[in-house]
């Protein structure tokens, strides 16, 4: 074929083709790409619709549980927290009378003069408490006289002052005394020093407490004031087992305690009074206030 001749009749370039191919296709107009984009939401709106009912048995199912949970906590806030009163406490029904025990580790012989020590710091503690409440504390006597159990103990005073749990050691030797509902509020004497721990003495709110004899310049004697070591720790211990201090006081800290005044004899911090000493001064955070929902150690059953 020479240059500038004609190609045969009805000679077609592959690219033609492919033109008129893609020219099947035309470019919408404006008009018809909104209506296209309102039938595209549309569908896409009822595809959502279809994918929630779908999946709304599910959900609720995974739901279930945690909705039954709040309600449940719901609950027990309602019952027992600031806003069930403080006749729910479980400190309303405790023990009604507070049982004096002096109680011998096995390599410690017993001595004689002990339980008419404490006959005596039990007396210190409950003219201190008169004078703060003008109420007594109903404790165990016979004749008159301040009861005083002797008890042996199984476990030694060696083991006692190696032991983080020693308080819990010597609770489980009356554990048959403190089954639930039981009447007394144990009070155990233990003659156990710890020397290289600062440890008084130790309360729980199930009506049992114990004080170290011996140690923190705590033994015990015939001839003790207020606020001695030994007095000032049994009534600290003595508070804690009638119910003080619960979270819901507005001044509690510390596991049990008050931290807003060093003359509390609740407080726990680092400047405490050694004399002046107050039962709830304010009487805003464990006895005699006026808040409803946080238990009232006025109210303990132990009071005569």
């Amino acid at each position: 074929m020479a240059d500038g001749d004609a190609g045969p009749p009805g000679f077609d370039s592959p690219l033609d083709d492919r033109f008129v191919e893609g020219a099947r296709f035309q470019e919408p107009s404006a008009r018809e790409r909104a209506e296209q984009a309102r039938d595209f939401q549309r569908q896409g709106k009822a595809a959502a619709r279809r994918n929630r009912r779908a999946r709304g048995p599910g959900r609720l199912r995974k739901l279930l549980p945690w909705a039954l949970l709040a309600a449940a906590v719901l609950l027990v806030w309602f019952l027992f927290g600031r806003g069930g009163g403080n006749t729910t406490s479980a400190f309303a029904e405790g023990p009604n009378e507070l049982t004096a025990v002096y109680a011998i580790p096995s390599d410690v012989n017993a001595d004689a003069t002990v339980p008419d020590a404490i006959r005596h710091e039990l007396t210190v503690v409950d003219d201190w408490l008169e004078s703060q409440t003008a109420d007594r504390l109903r404790i165990a006597r016979t004749d008159g006289v301040i009861d005083v159990e002797e008890v042996p103990l199984t476990v030694d005073a060696a083991t006692l002052v190696n032991r983080a749990d020693a308080a819990g050691l010597v609770r489980d030797e009356f554990a048959g005394r403190l089954e639930p509902g039981h009447e007394e509020l144990l009070v155990v004497f233990v003659p156990v020093e710890f020397e290289t721990q600062v440890r008084c003495g130790e309360g729980s709110a199930d009506g049992f407490a114990v004080v170290w004899m011996g140690s923190c310049q705590t033994t015990a004697s015939t001839s003790s004031q207020w606020p001695d070591p030994l007095p000032a720790t049994l009534a600290h211990e003595l508070l804690h087992t009638m119910g003080a201090v619960e979270v819901c006081a507005p001044n509690y800290g510390n596991n049990g305690h008050v931290v807003d005044n060093p003359n509390d004899l609740m407080y726990d911090g680092p400047r405490r009074a050694e004399d002046d000493i107050v039962l709830d001064p304010g009487n805003d955070d464990y006895y005699d206030h006026d808040d409803g929902g946080c238990w009232d150690v006025k109210d303990h059953p132990l009071w005569e």
